[in-house]
């Protein structure tokens, strides 16, 4: 264990790895629920009626563990006071899940579930893709952290 880091980084490096899992199983199930529109459910008489537990399982997992990581994250950034970039991206990815979940709740055609499903795949990638290198970048040391540090503070250059 290294220990110019405590335990709040290492909490924050986990639920980000444990998000990014579930990240990619729910882009797999949309993906997969956009397969069954696209073969067997194609002529579906009542798409809408059709419900995938692969799909709402990893949807309520999300809604479970992304606030937890969310609190976690903005008290550590916050404790290390990074940049508005990185909350800046961070808000990029909300509204892009928010449209892809948009797209698939409302899709009332096959067509719309196709369309729909594949967005919201797109975003749960984004979204396991932004996990992963959030956890890299709570886990890369600053300039004030690792085994060379002596106490001081860096001389400008």
């Amino acid at each position: 264990m290294n220990p110019d880091r405590d335990g709040l980084t290492y909490a924050v490096a986990a639920l980000l790895a444990v998000t990014a899992v579930v990240d990619a199983l729910a882009a797999a199930a949309a993906w997969s629920v956009r397969g069954l529109f696209l073969g067997p459910l194609a002529d579906h008489p009542d798409p809408a009626g059709f419900g995938d537990l692969g799909l709402a399982t990893a949807g309520a997992l999300q809604c479970l563990l992304v606030p937890v990581t969310a609190v976690f994250l903005a008290v550590l950034l916050r404790r290390r006071r990074a940049g508005a970039g990185w909350w800046s991206g961070l808000g990029v990815v909300a509204l892009v899940t928010a449209g892809g979940t948009w797209a698939y709740v409302s899709a009332d055609t096959v067509a719309g579930f196709v369309t729909g499903a594949g967005a919201l795949a797109a975003a749960d990638l984004l979204n396991a893709l932004v996990a992963v290198l959030a956890a890299v970048f709570v886990l890369r040391p600053t300039s004030m952290q690792g085994p060379k540090t002596t106490g001081m503070i860096p001389a400008a250059q």
